[in-house]
């Protein structure tokens, strides 16, 4: 939409250069602001199809997550993924949940997995010392 205005406005006027580069970029802007939502509402809507497709209309998706020396492994459904120790970045923890970063992925252990407090500030203290130990 902002390139139409932008050429549009070269027939008009050939020495009005910054006028049409601010009019294409004003255009350009209320495209992004009218699309973006109609985006991410269509994002969210096939992501979920895609959801209830693989997983069903379970309330809950049961999970396992070791903490191996070659690194994080997950089962969850018919999917196991492993995460080495050395490809991790970073360990957050928000809201009583994990977050594990690793530049392959992100793996998040709901505060719901562990039955106390002190449970999960073990988990995460071994989760940084393995991180640790592999040299990042």
């Amino acid at each position: 939409m902002g390139v139409c205005v932008f050429l549009g406005f070269r027939v008009i006027s050939a020495d009005a250069t910054i006028m049409r580069f601010a009019a294409a970029a004003i255009a350009g802007c209320a495209a992004w602001f009218a699309c973006g939502p109609m985006y991410d509402r269509a994002l969210k809507a096939r992501v979920r199809r895609y959801l209830a497709e693989k997983y069903g209309r379970d309330a809950t998706v049961p999970c396992t997550i070791e903490l191996r020396p070659t690194g994080l492994w997950i089962r969850q459904k018919d999917v196991e993924m492993s995460f080495d120790w050395q490809g991790g970045e970073d360990v957050h923890e928000r809201g009583g949940d994990v977050e594990v970063r690793f530049r392959q992925g992100l793996a998040v252990v709901r505060g719901r997995a562990f039955r106390t407090v002190a449970d999960r500030e073990n988990f995460v203290a071994v989760v940084r010392a393995m991180a640790g130990s592999a040299g990042r």
